[in-house]
């Protein structure tokens, strides 16, 4: 019986000229989904072939697994450690300050930069298991997991950690982008990969001079997370361009250059005096600060 203007069947199904965006969302879901099942099957894996014990008992070995609730970050930060803030907050927040008020608002003078700071807070926000996203060498070499180069630098495990990048990334990059604009979030994320790429190297070449594998070497999951590789690239670039001035802790003439490594060395320091710093995170981290280091001056002589 043919139909009235207005009248439909039971059985007709209504079709948006949008449901192609269901189906990439459906097919995101489910790439999600498998990746997730690979994750977890290369951790047991990895966990299932060390002797006697696994990444989860190298991770108990630092203190920061106690405060962690398993192998999660970030952890909990304990406001009232002497020094905290004194060292660590207030610097940071004066340095943005003094940035602020010479280049101007973020938001308009560095977009780019904003957006990274932006991403590295969204993150923070999101409490996650740190062995899913971590530089972990066997799992990149073997599962190709090549991603875990570039989303290890977005995980802090603490607050105070956070807050120090954010402040040396807003304070270079409100100096540097406003000459390479969006380019300049580009070079970034280059240095980063860089950076870690570096580290991997100098965990495989340390694996073969210990005449151990990579899935037998002990690793600090804990250690070197963060933008702090990233930022010491961004201190060497910045101190190898004449006219710009982060505003941060520079050496003055001819000796600028060497800032970097000045701030490394007081780095260096602040962990060794650190008790909560056990030596395999110690390690880590200062090899993820030097493979920064490295990958600038590899930018600003390329």
């Amino acid at each position: 019986m043919p139909l009235l203007p207005g009248e439909t069947r039971e059985s007709d199904k209504y079709v948006s000229g949008l449901s192609f965006i269901d189906d990439i969302g459906t097919s995101v879901k489910r790439a999600a989904e498998r990746t997730q099942a690979r994750i977890e099957q290369g951790y047991n894996e990895l966990a299932s072939s060390l002797p006697g014990a696994d990444i989860a008992a190298t991770v108990a070995r630092s203190p920061m697994s106690s405060l962690s609730g398993g192998h999660m970050v970030p952890v909990a930060t304990n406001w009232d450690t002497p020094g905290l803030m004194p060292l660590t907050i207030m610097p940071a927040v004066y340095n943005v300050g003094i940035a602020i008020r010479e280049h101007g608002d973020p938001l308009i003078a560095a977009p780019a930069t904003t957006l990274l700071v932006a991403c590295n807070i969204f993150a923070f926000s999101r409490r996650v298991p740190v062995r899913h996203w971590s530089l972990l060498p066997y799992v990149i070499l073997y599962d190709g997991e090549v991603y875990r180069l570039l989303t290890s630098a977005f995980l802090h495990r603490t607050a105070p950690q956070l807050i120090s990048n954010m402040s040396t990334l807003i304070c270079s990059g409100l100096a540097l982008e406003r000459r390479r604009g969006w380019k300049f979030a580009g070079e970034v994320l280059a240095v980063t990969i860089t950076a870690n790429v570096l580290r991997f190297a100098s965990m495989s070449l340390r694996a073969m001079t210990c005449g151990t594998s990579l899935q037998h070497m002990p690793i600090a999951v804990f250690g070197g997370l963060g933008f702090s590789a990233s930022c010491f690239a961004l201190q060497v670039m910045a101190a190898h361009e004449s006219r710009t001035h982060t505003r941060q802790l520079e050496l003055p003439g001819q000796w600028r250059q060497m800032t970097c490594w000045v701030m490394y060395g007081m780095h260096a320091l602040m962990m060794w005096h650190n008790h909560s710093a056990t030596p395999l995170l110690l390690q880590a981290d200062l090899e993820y600060d030097l493979c920064g280091i490295v990958a600038g001056l590899g930018f600003v002589w390329g």
